[in-house]
């Protein structure tokens, strides 16, 4: 089976409603794919060994699991699967809690339980081989706990601060902006969508695609879910956040690549007259600099929005951005093709404008960049100088060394530069 078939299979088992009441499977069960959803577990073929036993129960038995997991063993009485079934229970207690120390007592009394599920004349040893291991998983047991670090445990919580980041995180499980970014972006990328139901869709890539792989998206695809408590339960499911290696990329993707760099808004707006246009710009102030002299400390890539209307005035500090974003409805895309092109002549006297008022505010962004860097880099300066007067393993090289970094620095920022990252038209309208 596909993965997406897996996950469909699954999918269907996991609805409450509609889905399957029972799944059957062999012993490729007990490994990979869980169920905590479900918590009843029926083993026909019990496991000859506590670690595949406790693989099989933790299928279910692991965290998303609400319930307490109930486990069936049908057997033939006095058979050598009920030895065994005994054995688990009443030696190890493998079926009420997790036995660490299981696969040790069973190498130890591997022999005998063989002995006695061999031999049915020896059941009456049976009691004897439980009561011997019970003792012995209580001295592995209290060995055990001695190697405790209960200091350690105490302390592992994390506290108040750990409480307020829960808090954080279990917020951000309620807001609705990371749905809607996340389907945004993969109906604009080209991703392909296919809702199973109960939370969850499946997502593969398509031949149309923007770009020719989108991070984390598989070729066989991938079911996601944005729903935490879904995501416990079904560990099959990616479960998207913010920090996701497939949104985090996918920002990234965005952001520097030449996708949505340039749009077209509709604004209404009763105080302006119609057909109003304003052309909002977003220029980066940066550097191009050797990654040793960590430049972007001093200067990291700035933004600096411009937003002028239609006489070329910069109304950027009047309207902030997402004021002014709030208001703002799409346009489809072959309107806005004919409106660029009626407002052409408009637009390209602004760009003109725009360049000049960029010339005018970057010099301010690198001047307070060079002043912070000759006040970083001096000071350290003056601080090997003072230092070598007491300290002669303080050697002059040093010293020369920083202020040669100092000079390169500052001549490397007053060659910083400036480029249009992305633009958006704005047109108004009364209604």
């Amino acid at each position: 089976m596909s993965i997406i078939e897996r996950d469909r299979a699954a999918a269907y088992f996991a609805d409450m409603e509609n889905g399957a009441q029972v799944l059957l499977s062999s012993s490729i069960g007990s490994e990979g794919r869980n169920f905590q959803f479900a918590d009843r577990l029926v083993l026909f073929d019990l496991p000859q060994n506590p670690d595949l036993l406790e693989q099989c129960i933790g299928r279910l038995d692991r965290i998303g699991q609400l319930n307490d997991v109930q486990i069936y063993l049908p057997c033939v009485e006095k058979s050598a699967d009920e030895v065994l079934a005994r054995w688990y229970h009443e030696g190890l207690n493998a079926f009420e809690q997790t036995t660490p120390m299981g696969m040790a007592l069973f190498e130890q009394f591997s022999e005998s339980l063989q002995k006695v599920r061999s031999n049915s004349t020896a059941l009456s040893e049976l009691d004897n081989l439980i009561a011997d291991t019970k003792q012995a998983r209580e001295k592995l047991k209290i060995a055990l706990e001695q190697g405790r670090d209960r200091l350690l445990e105490l302390n592992s919580n994390g506290g108040e601060q750990a409480k307020q980041l829960a808090n954080s995180i279990a917020a951000q499980d309620n807001e609705v902006e990371l749905v809607n970014f996340a389907l945004n972006l993969f109906d604009i990328i080209g991703v392909e969508q296919d809702d199973l139901g109960e939370n969850s869709i499946v997502i593969t890539p398509t031949g149309t695609m923007l770009v020719p792989d989108f991070p984390g998206l598989k070729e066989e695809g991938v079911t996601v879910t944005f729903d935490r408590q879904l995501a416990l339960a079904r560990e099959e499911l990616e479960f998207l956040t913010w920090d996701h290696p497939m949104i985090r990329q996918g920002i990234d993707l965005i952001a520097s690549g030449d996708i949505g760099k340039a749009a077209m808004a509709l604004l209404i707006n009763k105080q302006l007259p119609a057909g109003t246009l304003l052309l909002e710009l977003i220029y980066v102030v940066e550097t191009q600099s050797p990654k040793g002299l960590q430049l972007n400390r001093f200067l990291p890539p700035t933004p600096v929005r411009l937003l002028l209307d239609n006489k070329g005035n910069n109304i950027a500090e009047q309207v902030a951005f997402d004021t002014l974003h709030s208001k703002l409805k799409p346009l489809g895309k072959d309107v806005a093709n004919k409106m660029i092109k009626m407002a052409r002549p408009t637009l390209e006297p602004l760009f003109v404008l725009a360049e000049k008022k960029i010339r005018m505010l970057a010099p301010t962004y690198i001047s307070q960049a060079q002043k912070l860097a000759d006040q970083t880099l001096s000071a350290e300066i003056n601080r090997l100088q003072a230092l070598q007067k007491v300290n002669k393993n303080i050697r002059q090289s040093e010293i020369e060394v920083l202020a040669a970094q100092r000079d390169q620095s500052l001549e490397t920022l007053a060659k910083a530069t400036w480029r249009l990252d992305s633009l958006r038209v704005i047109v108004t309208n009364k209604e």
